[in-house]
């Protein structure tokens, strides 16, 4: 009985050795796999134009960190250009990356929500999708269009808010100068309030047509009523 047994155990270890180790899969493998449960491989291009330097490198760099580490999708190539000096100061910086993305749904969200410059599909070359799943595309759309034009809605009135508020404490303040003087030119007003001269005279303008100030021998006064 122990001889059959230290056969059995003997066969089970030969066995057990001949078994192949599992290997990780090779970059293309990989996607050959996901595409073929519905994944999509797409490559993007980001530009990013803006001043100072050392911010715009540091900006670009977290944008770019933060799509690497993204739970949803894998990218597989990421490649960044140096950056370069534009036009009046500007500094522009350009990077490329291919993502594998779990499907069109998820690319869809990610151009709308990272905006890209330049998006190119990959794999596969040809999609097929039935009417449910494309109606529920089009309303997965539909509410992440929604979402974005209330946010942009919302920060539009808030705008304009902020630019009231900006209008009365520039008038208040142009009041205030010219109250506790006995007039004051364009060019004085400027220095007293901080305004440059381009900016101000519209301010000077509608003053004078809501007959608060008016403009005598070049110089602005409070009206007297």
């Amino acid at each position: 009985m122990s001889i059959l047994k230290e056969k059995l155990s003997s066969a089970f270890k030969k066995k057990e050795d001949k078994e192949p180790e599992e290997r990780e899969l090779t970059n293309s493998e990989l996607i050959e796999e996901k595409v073929a449960h519905g994944a999509v491989l797409v490559r993007l291009i980001f530009q990013m134009v803006g001043g100072p330097k050392e911010y715009i490198e540091d900006l670009a760099k977290k944008h770019l960190d933060l799509i690497e580490q993204h739970p949803e999708y894998k990218v597989m190539k990421r490649e960044e250009e140096p950056i370069e000096d534009a036009d009046d100061d500007m500094f522009s910086t350009m990077a490329e990356m291919e993502i594998l993305f779990k499907n069109v749904r998820e690319v869809m969200f990610f151009v709308l929500d990272h905006k890209p410059s330049s998006i190119e599909i990959i794999e596969p070359e040809k999609f097929t999708f039935h009417a449910g799943d494309f109606s529920t595309l089009f309303n997965d759309l539909q509410a992440k269009l929604h979402t974005l034009d209330v946010m942009v809605k919302n920060t539009s009135a808030k705008n304009k808010i902020l630019e009231t508020n900006a209008t009365l404490l520039l008038r208040n303040n142009i009041l205030i100068c010219i109250k506790h003087s006995e007039g004051l030119t364009q060019d004085e007003l400027s220095k007293a309030t901080g305004i440059p001269n381009e900016q101000l005279k519209p301010f000077l303008e509608k003053l004078i047509v809501q007959n608060l100030v008016e403009d005598k021998d070049k110089k602005y006064k409070l009206v007297k009523k």
